[in-house]
């Protein structure tokens, strides 16, 4: 099986979290391939992916869980997939945007699927800003809004079953991630907690420097 999208296939950018089951103060920080994936959110931009043969709507949110719900409580996501194929939607994506995906979230799923995710192409905010910066502070500084609920609480609501609220959250958290994501590239600075963070658009796809066209008749594309 091919670990990414043939170039020319359908794909889009999309912008990902997941929560966990397990605390860290449980298994350690080192550790983040013990913690498991409680649920996932994907944000698919426009005009899609295309995973196993089918397409995936753009400016669409897509769940993933491994344990049945109510149909009231997914009515707000586009579909309901396994976690186990969340690492294919992944890697069939233009590119993956984040808030510490790459070194945290990638090895959690990781260690959930007992596959390593191979998506090259990654804006992760965490490492423009710096670990310091939590996503919640951050997006109460730029956007005026935050977390609906302390990240920390998410595994021990999801074990008590209130699978519904943590789904929400996480969906939460991909609205804030995306939205931060879409300021920085169209102003290229964030407002965090220590001062204006000056943003280069290279920073934010860094890997376009190496495959951009030259073509004087090529389409301009959204990214």
């Amino acid at each position: 099986m091919s670990q990414t999208a043939p170039i020319g296939a359908q794909r889009a950018p999309v912008v990902f979290d997941l929560e966990i089951v397990r605390d860290p103060f449980e298994v350690g920080w080192d550790h983040p391939e013990n913690m498991g994936v409680s649920v996932a959110v994907l944000y698919v931009y426009e005009p899609g992916i295309r995973v196993q043969g089918d397409t995936y709507g753009g400016a669409q949110f897509h769940a993933f869980a491994d344990v049945e719900m109510n149909a009231a409580d997914c009515a707000e996501f586009s579909s309901l997939n396994f976690i186990d194929v969340l690492p294919e939607f992944l890697e069939a994506a233009e590119f993956v945007i984040g808030y510490n995906h790459v070194q945290f979230d990638y090895k959690v799923l990781a260690g959930h699927t007992n596959r390593a995710i191979t998506q090259p192409r990654n804006c992760d905010l965490i490492q423009i800003l710096g670990p310091r910066c939590s996503l919640d502070a951050l997006a109460r500084c730029e956007l005026g809004r935050g977390k609906g609920a302390d990240s920390a609480d998410l595994p021990k609501l999801f074990r008590q079953g209130q699978i519904a609220r943590v789904l929400a959250e996480c969906r939460l958290h991909v609205e804030l991630t995306r939205d931060l994501y879409e300021r920085a590239r169209r102003f290229q600075r964030l407002h965090a907690p220590a001062g204006i963070v000056t943003i280069p658009r290279t920073k934010l796809y860094p890997w376009k420097s190496r495959t951009v066209s030259t073509a004087k008749n090529a389409k301009k594309k959204l990214w």
